[in-house]
């Protein structure tokens, strides 16, 4: 799992967290102590949302937490020098060779998406997008944490949480898994803007995608 090396140090384009479901978006370049102190009072000021988030609770927490999203934005751009521990063991049921490309870029959008603070796509295209994953034969139906290690797998469970707080659910979530081809969890990437989908899709991912994918037919329309 990989960690900053130095917390006082900043990133490319500076450290940075997000809580779009109360609006919060750190400022460029704020401090990680500062980020910290800030989600603190966050999560204190907000009990009933961070219990039904899961958001943690204790300072030493949110710190890992801040922590945790930094450097794996690190990890999906390739900013190796400012972090560490990025030789994790493989998932349980990892990606096959030559797919590690997919999981890098599905971690770029998710977090481009997240700190843009642009409103997802409107719900009747998340429910028709997710009326075609749910019929695709790539779904792969069971708990993240059979594609993903622990600290990803809860990150994700957190991201849809908060997707359920601002009731951004589609009929069809229970049947929603993990994309065979792009690596993404399809409950929360139906709702994503399809320019941070096609801005990260390599042609080796998008060749694996399926004939009748939304993202494919999407892109189309737009040309």
């Amino acid at each position: 799992m990989p960690r900053l090396k130095d917390r006082q140090r900043q990133i490319p384009n500076g450290l940075k967290f997000a809580l779009p479901e109360v609006g919060y978006q750190s400022a460029p370049f704020t401090s990680f102590d500062t980020i910290v102190n800030q989600v603190d009072n966050i999560v204190r000021a907000n009990p009933g949302r961070a219990q039904a988030a899961r958001w943690p609770t204790s300072r030493s927490e949110i710190a890992e937490w801040v922590d945790d999203f930094n450097a794996r934005l690190c990890h999906a751009n390739g900013w190796n020098d400012y972090i560490t521990g990025t030789e994790d063991s493989p998932p349980k049921h990892g990606p096959p060779p030559g797919r590690p490309a997919a999981l890098v870029a599905g971690a770029r959008a998710n977090a481009e998406f997240i700190l843009s603070g642009q409103p997802p796509v409107a719900e009747e295209m998340a429910t028709a997008r997710a009326a075609v994953c749910v019929k695709c034969p790539l779904n792969q139906p069971g708990d993240f944490s059979n594609f993903f290690e622990r600290a990803t797998a809860e990150m994700l469970r957190q991201s849809i949480g908060a997707m359920h707080e601002l009731k951004l659910q589609t009929p069809h979530d229970s049947k929603l898994g993990v994309c065979e081809a792009c690596w993404c969890p399809m409950r929360l990437k139906v709702w994503f803007p399809l320019e941070y989908i096609s801005k990260h899709l390599n042609p080796e991912t998008k060749a694996a995608l399926h004939p009748s994918c939304w993202v494919t037919t999407e892109e189309k329309e737009k040309q």
